[in-house]
């Protein structure tokens, strides 16, 4: 895949990400050069909330917790989305 561009693609992305490699996504992608590089590509303030939930929500469901620190609070996400940090003795935390 080329690199994502839309919601959707961004969607597509993230849902086969997973394991570490999805940990360094997000803690890369949680910055404002990210933010600011895929808003330079067109996605307006909504679509960049919307990738980051398809981060969080790809966390959540592979009982990754998320990266601390960063641009969003992707626990604060989280929460907002309705989701639950995944159990501790469950989570994987890096």
């Amino acid at each position: 895949m080329n690199e994502p561009r839309t919601v959707a693609e961004w969607e597509a992305y993230v849902a086969a990400l997973d394991g570490e490699e999805l940990y360094e996504q997000v803690k890369g992608a949680n910055s404002i050069t990210f933010v600011n590089e895929i808003k330079s590509r067109g996605l307006n303030a909504k679509e960049i909330r919307a990738v980051f939930e398809s981060f969080v929500r790809r966390l959540v469901a592979c009982r990754e917790l998320p990266p601390a620190g960063g641009y969003f609070d992707l626990r604060k996400i989280m929460g907002e989305l309705g989701l639950k940090e995944p159990a501790s003795d469950n989570a994987v935390e890096k």
